[in-house]
């Protein structure tokens, strides 16, 4: 749960507004290899991790890649996952001149792997509530770039940890990667907040007690 749906549940004409509490989801640091995994990374790497799938705006994401790699040939895309949409991001791939620059990893049970060896993570989602993929990425230390629905500004901006960007902003992606990009200092810095972010609000562990006291003590 999120603020942004704690706020929409207010607006229900059933819902007992003195009682709403906001209890943040919490997530395990994402899995890593049972053995060592050598990624080929090659300079500036972007990852995405989750479904291709249309509320995840591909297009946007892509456009912003291609435009980013008009000045800086150096930064590459993995994307970790599959879903219905594949062939058709391929295609968009091919058709933007990005097929040597973004790799599909398809689906893996190893993603801590990608965002321990990524620079920066990056969601162009249209719609999320709060994506289990970001928090795993601030556990591993890593700054976000991310489109604005639910609650992924009061999650980035709140823990000051990357940028976010107006939902199918081409120009706000590719403005906001290439800043990073441009400044490993601000990238490392912006990937420490992200990880002290995640430790003080977002582990498994510390949703489970906010549960339990309010099972305790009703609040």
């Amino acid at each position: 749960m999120c603020q942004a749906t704690t706020s929409n549940l207010a607006l229900a004409p059933f819902a007992a507004r003195d009682r709403l509490i906001t209890i943040y989801n919490g997530a395990s640091p994402a899995p890593q290899p049972v053995a060592p995994l050598d990624l080929p990374k090659r300079g500036f790497t972007l990852v995405y991790v989750g479904r291709l799938a249309a509320p995840k705006d591909f297009p946007t994401l892509l456009k912003a890649l291609a435009l980013v790699r008009t000045s800086r040939k150096d930064v590459f895309l993995w994307v970790v996952g599959d879903g219905y949409l594949r062939p058709s991001v391929e295609k968009l791939c091919a058709e933007l001149g990005l097929s040597e620059a973004v790799t599909f990893w398809g689906e893996r049970a190893d993603t801590g792997a990608f965002f321990n060896a990524a620079d920066v993570c990056v969601l162009s989602s249209k719609s999320e509530g709060l994506p289990i993929s970001l928090l795993e990425a601030m556990a591993a230390g890593r700054p976000v770039v991310a489109a604005a629905p639910g609650a992924v500004p009061e999650i980035v901006e709140g823990g000051r940890c990357g940028f976010v960007v107006p939902i199918g902003s081409v120009e706000g992606f590719a403005k906001a990667i290439l800043r990073l990009a441009g400044d490993p200092s601000l990238c490392a810095s912006l990937g420490e907040a992200a990880r002290v972010h995640y430790l003080r609000h977002f582990t498994a562990e510390r949703m489970a007690d906010r549960y339990l006291e309010l099972y305790r003590t009703g609040k």
